[in-house]
């Protein structure tokens, strides 16, 4: 969570941001995101149990060529999608 809010607070800055600036965003989004994670590690934990299976089985599908990349990141990204819904607040 971190880089990717501090890059966007970065870049929408016009790239002037000091170092120090630029330091003190990260550690501050990164406190976010280890917040957001220990408010949902529970669901975190599950979803990576339940998807385990699947996931490995796609991935043994897809190196076999029995599933072409296309519909294998499109599956991946279905089984995914709950993890989107984590909250944020």
């Amino acid at each position: 969570m971190g880089n990717g809010k501090t890059a966007n607070v970065y870049f929408n800055s016009g790239e002037k941001l000091s170092k120090s600036t630029l330091r003190q965003i990260f550690r501050q989004t990164r406190k976010e995101g280890e917040a957001v994670y220990q408010r949902n590690q529970s669901a975190i934990s599950q979803q990576q149990k339940t998807h385990a299976t699947q996931i490995k089985s796609l991935t043994e599908e897809l190196r076999a060529s029995k599933l072409i990349l296309s519909e294998y990141q499109k599956q991946i990204q279905e089984l995914l999608v709950p993890v989107k819904q984590l909250n944020y607040l």
